[in-house]
């Protein structure tokens, strides 16, 4: 939000204004230009304007002259003064090189020689007070007033100081610090657009100038610049410099290209006016391109359907004309308009049907009970994922967690995270948050840790955030959730000797969550990252998918943050699992007849996974096999230091009869017999 003040007499010499002070307020208000407050000041009435980011073009008395005159029908003076050239040709006394086209692709400026500097006519100065500035001298004050006349800031150089006589415009400079007219000395980013002479920056280009090259009482030569700089560029530097002014604001929000030659005339004519002087004969000039003026369509039936009016086309060509935007086509109801240079806030259709709404009044439109029909608008996949995952996590009794996505680069070397992976934050606040993080455990690592510090060891928590990393050349912001265990798996009351959480409480809540989410048959698959103990960690995989890791964090890690329990930690990408989630879910009935199970136990090497056993029995490709479990996992020094015994139940079901007794017995000896066959020892 800008806030600008506009003396009523400014207002009344650009426009035959009859209107009071408080119908003026009120006219400007009603229009989206909200007067906060009238002030008094040197027995004048002067508004306080608060203006919208989309009004850049109102940041001047003529913006709000021109939108009083649109709203009231009254015509708009331009301020004119004639200009005397009487000095030397321009192009003899300064050499101007423009090398950043993109940023500048419109630069000025004329020069004056032979003037006075000392102290502005009380007129001019109390004007400046009235408009919140500080009055300066006679040449820094008409460029002021020039830049709240026409919204166009300038910048005055003294002509001597500038060494070797020759302007540079560039970018990419060496010079990385400037003493400043606020006087401080201002460390420049590398990208900053500074005006320059052949050895030293003068001024940064639409934000301030320098304290060495600034207009004194000793100055008789001056240099008058005037230009348009990309308000990208000047609201990064201004952003880095942590330094708003008048000026940048105005060239942030997109100041009239048009406008820039004749504020460089009109500050000539007022300096030789106040100070003096001769005028040198021309300007030098230098664009990279044309400033031509947009054309826009716009229908009448869109107007009239979206405000619910009734306008004729004849009341909407007065309309535009009142906005001083020409007609240049009118066919088939369809009107083609060229829209002036100093409105940059209009660029489509809706943005001329915005204008007829504040022209016509917002109080005239008419109010009418819409009809419409409502139709439930289905979530998005991620949308539900995320919820679904919260929901699963909660009904399990988790207690979700909150945590910052900023961390420190001690956290991540600790977890051995690949620094090309990281993604680092430009000018931090503190280095503990310099680093936005790759996964959820540094945050929850440290959360845990502040819950031990405070004597609450006895963790059954989750996050769902977003983690932050760098793949080849792309900047990657992905959800996830991470899950942490750690202590007690139940409180005292429940239970007076209660056990600690383990690998497969942790194993069991991720599973619960998966099959929650409707995902099939996820596989752990064996992993060796280093945060992680090494025999108690696995890879999560859902269909083709890594999704995620799980295990029990490495004892030494754990050490280093003193931290004096084992914890558990699980992190699944919620992108990676909305790469297979099931859109729909499909039912089936109960089932008809009874089933039939058995056990069965097998001792295997230590090396077999349950997951290759698992396979090989699925693999048998029963009709009448519903499902297996696992029921037990048995190891002793009977059976042999590198085998274990591993027992399954098989569910037999026909959906069509009962299943007989040596039915049952013929399919369970087929499936078993090829399994032993392969792994049995």
């Amino acid at each position: 939000m800008f806030f600008m003040k506009v003396p009523l007499s400014a207002l009344k010499e650009l426009l035959p204004l009859t209107l009071s002070e408080n119908k003026v307020a009120e006219v400007l208000t009603l229009a989206g230009l909200e007067v906060e407050g009238i002030e008094h000041a040197f027995k004048e009435t002067v508004f306080d304007i608060s203006l919208t980011p989309n009004l850049g073009h109102c940041m001047s008395f003529l913006g709000i002259a021109r939108e009083l005159g649109a709203l009231l029908d009254l015509p708009v003076k331009f301020p004119k003064l004639p200009l005397q050239e009487e000095g030397r040709p321009i192009e003899e006394l300064i050499d101007v090189e423009v090398y950043d086209n993109e940023n500048c692709p419109l630069y000025t400026c004329r020069i004056l020689e032979g003037i006075t500097v000392g102290p502005s006519p009380s007129s001019l100065a109390e004007l400046c007070e009235k408009c919140g500035l500080r009055s300066v001298n006679n040449v820094v004050d008409v460029t002021n007033f020039v830049m709240l006349l026409l919204g166009q800031p300038l910048h005055a150089f003294d002509l001597d100081k500038i060494d070797k006589k020759k302007i540079l415009v560039s970018s990419k400079t060496p010079y990385r610090q400037l003493f400043t007219l606020d006087g401080k000395e201002r460390d420049l980013p590398e990208e900053a657009l500074l005006i320059c002479d052949s050895r030293q920056p003068l001024a940064i280009a639409g934000i301030m100038g320098g304290e060495k090259s600034s207009v004194s009482s000793a100055t008789t030569r001056i240099l008058i610049e005037s230009a348009a700089f990309h308000p990208a560029a000047i609201r990064k530097v201004s952003k880095w410099l942590s330094l708003r002014t008048d000026s940048s604001i105005r060239f942030e929000k997109g100041i009239d290209p048009q406008a820039v030659p004749q504020a460089l005339d009109l500050a000539a004519a007022h300096i030789q006016q106040l100070a003096g002087g001769k005028i040198a004969q021309g300007k030098i000039v230098r664009a990279s391109r044309e400033f031509l003026p947009k054309e826009l369509s716009v229908r009448k039936e869109r107007i009239n359907s979206l405000l619910g009016t009734t306008l004729s086309l004849g009341e909407l060509l007065s309309l535009f004309k009142r906005l001083n935007f020409d007609l240049l086509q009118e066919e088939d109801e369809v009107i083609r308009l060229r829209i002036p240079t100093y409105r940059n806030d209009i660029r489509k259709e809706i943005d001329l049907i915005e204008e007829i709404a504040r022209l016509f009044g917002f109080n005239h439109i008419p109010l009418r009970a819409e009809r419409y029909l409502t139709s439930r608008i289905p979530h998005d996949a991620a949308y539900l994922l995320e919820k679904n995952t919260r929901d699963t996590l909660l009904k399990e009794g988790l207690q979700e967690w909150i945590t910052c996505d900023l961390i420190s680069p001690s956290v991540t070397e600790l977890l051995h995270e690949h620094k090309e992976r990281l993604i680092p934050v430009l000018k931090p606040a503190s280095m503990d948050q310099s680093i936005l993080r790759p996964s959820l455990l540094p945050s929850l690592l440290l959360c845990v840790k502040h819950n031990f510090d405070h004597q609450n060891s006895d963790l059954y928590s989750f996050e769902i955030g977003r983690v932050h990393f760098k793949e080849k050349e792309d900047y990657k912001e992905e959800s996830a959730v991470g899950i942490v265990l750690a202590g007690k798996s139940s409180p005292y009351h429940f239970d007076p000797k209660p056990r600690e959480f383990d690998f497969l409480d942790l194993k069991g809540i991720v599973e619960n969550l998966l099959e929650g989410l409707l995902f099939d048959d996820p596989c752990f698959k064996t992993s060796h990252l280093p945060s992680f103990h090494p025999k108690r960690q696995a890879s999560i995989h859902v269909g083709t998918e890594r999704a995620g890791v799980i295990g029990q964090l490495h004892p030494a890690l754990l050490q280093h943050m003193e931290i004096e329990k084992p914890v558990y930690f699980a992190e699944l990408s919620l992108f990676a699992l909305s790469l297979c989630f099931k859109k729909r879910v499909f039912f089936s009935g109960l089932p008809l007849f009874p089933s039939s199970q058995r056990d069965w136990t097998l001792t295997v090497s230590d090396r077999v996974t349950i997951r290759e056993l698992t396979q090989a029995i699925l693999s048998a490709s029963s009709p009448l096999l519903e499902r297996i479990t696992l029921l037990d996992l048995y190891k002793s020094d009977q059976i042999g230091k590198d085998r274990k015994n591993v027992t399954f139940r098989f569910i037999y079901r026909d959906p069509d009869k009962t299943l007989s007794m040596d039915r049952v017995e013929q399919e369970h000896a087929a499936i078993t017999g090829k399994v032993a066959e392969q792994f049995i020892i």
